[in-house]
């Protein structure tokens, strides 16, 4: 399981304008990128079997965080994942009821179109053991809307492809 020292969640903290401004998505400089963050500090509160909804690419918060304890899933073929990770339709979860101790939203509840946001996380209760936790993180409002436009403009100027706008149910969705 991955796990940030002390140390370096204080130079983590020191350095969070160079990484927002960077955007890497994997460690780089001795640095946390901003997900790894995000997800080491979602591991320590994961209990159990986990469903990770909206895990984005290589399933990593599964894999590498959680060591495969759990299922990963997503709207969207991102690269490293498979038809299994992929679900169309997040309103009606292909699992039984009571399946997992815990499901997470990562940093996407927001990319969830609001008329679906409610049958969304009632599926993620249903398919909840009695018990279980439910973890949504976000960020600050201001800092992810100015990542969402530093993240725009690297794709415009520098020719990346991080930032996706998809059409889903004729509602912008952002997808990275």
């Amino acid at each position: 399981m991955h796990k940030r020292s002390s140390w370096q969640k204080v130079k983590d903290t020191l350095t969070f304008p160079v990484r927002a401004f960077t955007l890497f998505e994997k460690d780089r400089w001795t640095l946390s990128s901003l997900a790894t963050e995000r997800f080491d500090y979602v591991a320590r509160e994961v209990r159990g079997k986990c469903l990770d909804i909206g895990c984005g690419k290589h399933n990593r918060f599964i894999n590498k965080f959680l060591n495969h304890k759990g299922v990963g899933i997503d709207v969207y073929a991102y690269e490293g994942l498979t038809s299994k990770n992929i679900i169309e339709d997040m309103t009606h979860l292909p699992y039984k009821d009571g399946s997992f101790e815990t499901v997470t939203f990562i940093a996407n509840i927001n990319h969830i179109p609001r008329p679906l946001r409610s049958k969304e996380l009632a599926e993620a209760y249903r398919v909840l053991k009695p018990n279980g936790k439910i973890i949504v993180t976000m960020g600050n409002p201001v800092a992810e809307w100015l990542v969402h436009k530093i993240v725009y403009l690297y794709d415009r100027f520098l020719g990346t492809y991080v930032y996706r706008l998809e059409k889903i149910e004729n509602t912008n969705t952002i997808f990275w």
